[in-house]
């Protein structure tokens, strides 16, 4: 028997027999009330347990998605894991971590008939496909602290684009403010990045850490800070995130909370600076200084964490 592992937005074609053996596993501390469901048009198939199918035909397309059972919700860093075998080939799929506090359905795997074959269409947690683990993990803090998220507008990033940018970040630290952009933004109902000038509505850390990039790069031989255009967009923003090495008083201001990433050199002292004239202003801020960036893999889920809480318990007081 052949045994394949897929990744995110990976596809693998296998033979159609009347005997398709789609399982889940779930992994980590177990115990969530979970189960499986296969939803689409012409498919023929037996439900064995609540994690366990035999599909004996499709002829269209159908999805394969996990659910709380009954009312209940997916335990605290659910993952789960789907095999598909049609008893010569065995296809593993990405694992899927699933948000503690949500109860929605969670999209595994898409099969779609071709021509006496299934093709089967891997969807995962990685940046990509559907939303990031980190992304996950604000998504739930929000939802624990009682957010109504249907009420939230878009997420803001402004970009600073004065000259100094262009000294104090480097391509290290450009991904961590990606990184950790990504991960607040799939929270809101929108999201754009801009520096007054261009924007973008992707967040995805790739593209984003490349528009940043642009804007860092335009800004290299400015005089000066260009003058932040808030005011602009406050109508449709829930949360504004502002990116630069040196925090103006603009931003420590207004009705709408903020999270100002602070990237440079001595950001730690820049930060203190900033607090002092912050008032009773809503703000969580984040340090990226070169301590900051050697320690992203190891510390940056803990780091998300503790912006999580805040950004959770800023948002509480309006939604």
């Amino acid at each position: 028997m052949a045994k394949y592992t897929l990744k995110d937005g990976d596809s693998r074609s296998i033979s159609m027999n009347d005997s398709i053996r789609v399982e889940a596993f779930e992994i980590g501390a177990g115990g969530a009330r979970i189960e499986l469901e296969i939803i689409g048009e012409g498919a023929d198939f037996s439900r064995i347990d609540k994690m366990y199918y035999i599909i004996h035909n499709i002829t269209e397309r159908a999805t394969i998605q996990v659910k709380p059972s009954g009312a209940a919700t997916y335990g605290q860093r659910t993952e789960i894991r789907l095999n598909i075998s049609n008893g010569e080939d065995t296809v593993s799929f990405p694992r899927v971590l699933i948000d503690g506090a949500e109860d929605s359905s969670e999209r595994l795997a898409e099969l779609t008939a071709e021509s006496g074959r299934l093709r089967l269409d891997a969807f995962g947690s990685s940046e990509g496909v559907g939303i990031t683990d980190s992304a996950r993990e604000v998504r739930s803090k929000m939802r624990r602290a009682a957010v109504n998220d249907a009420e939230l507008k878009n997420a803001t990033a402004i970009i600073d684009s004065s000259s100094s940018m262009q000294v104090n970040v480097n391509n290290a630290a450009l991904d961590l403010v990606a990184k950790y952009i990504n991960a607040l933004a799939d929270s809101f109902s929108g999201f754009i990045a801009t520096d007054g000038r261009e924007r973008t509505d992707q967040h995805v850390v790739s593209e984003l850490r490349s528009f940043i990039r642009g804007v860092i790069e335009a800004g290299a031989d400015r005089v000066g800070q260009r003058r932040w255009r808030s005011e602009d967009l406050s109508a449709n923003s829930s949360l504004f995130i502002y990116v630069t090495d040196s925090p103006t008083a603009q931003m420590l201001e207004g009705d709408i909370p903020s999270v100002v990433i602070v990237v440079s050199p001595i950001a730690k002292q820049e930060v203190e600076l900033a607090k002092v004239t912050a008032g009773d202003h809503a703000v969580a801020f984040v340090v990226i200084d070169a301590e900051a960036v050697e320690k992203q893999g190891s510390e940056f889920n803990q780091d998300l964490a503790r912006l999580s809480d805040q950004v959770a318990e800023m948002l509480k007081e309006e939604y």
